[in-house]
Parts: C-alpha cells; sequence; structure tokens
C-alpha cells in the first residue's frame, strides 16, 4: 500500500495522545498539518526544512497548537 506522507499516519495507526517522535527523511518546503496533529503534547518531530535554498533539519516540540524549534545542523 502507497500512501503520500504528508496526509500522515492511518488514523488506525497512532496512538492514543499522538506519537511521541516523527522523524521525515526527504527534504521538505513545508511541515504537513497532520505531522502536528498527530503529534504526542511535547513529542519531537525532527526533520530537514529546506530554506533559502538549504535544508537544514529542525527538531521542533510540539507545545499545544505550536512546534517550536529546539535545535538544528546543516
Amino acid at each position: 500500500m502507497e500512501t503520500d506522507g504528508s496526509l500522515g499516519a492511518p488514523a488506525r495507526l497512532v496512538p492514543r495522545g499522538g506519537f511521541d517522535a516523527s522523524v521525515i527523511t526527504y527534504n521538505c518546503w513545508e511541515i504537513a498539518p497532520a505531522w502536528r496533529e498527530q503529534l504526542a503534547e511535547g513529542g519531537r518531530l525532527v526533520l530537514p526544512l529546506e530554506l533559502g535554498g538549504y535544508a537544514r533539519v529542525i527538531t521542533f516540540e510540539r507545545r499545544g497548537q505550536v512546534l517550536c524549534a529546539r535545535h538544528f545542523t546543516y
């Protein structure tokens, strides 16, 4: 079965309260809403985000409806 990763995981696979962490392994130009929505409070999202022509791997932490950047590297 092939799906679009930006749609998040199928609802039946998401644990109650959301995922503790998600790692995206392809360069992104934006953060898909499903990734935040399926993340538990305090959970971490790690992804390579394209900014200004460069990819930076950024670790975000969910705080309510906001993703706060916690760490990044080139």
